[in-house]
């Protein structure tokens, strides 16, 4: 059996691709705990696209820093 690892850097961009789509899920379970999220993130070249769908009662509240 060969056992192999990856790592990826926190600055790679699925890591900030799946930071970016928990944090939506994250955003809309605040307020609603029934909500359904489908959200696909994909980055790279400087660029951010997300696309998806949301069903919920509640509401999205987000910071930036």
């Amino acid at each position: 059996m060969i056992k192999t690892c990856e790592f990826c850097s926190r600055k790679h961009p699925d890591k900030i691709c799946d930071f970016i789509a928990d944090s939506i899920l994250d955003a809309y379970l605040v307020n609603d705990k029934e909500s359904r999220v489908a959200v696909e993130v994909m980055g790279g070249h400087h660029l951010i696209t997300i696309n998806g769908e949301v069903t919920s009662n509640g509401w999205a509240s987000f910071n930036y820093y």
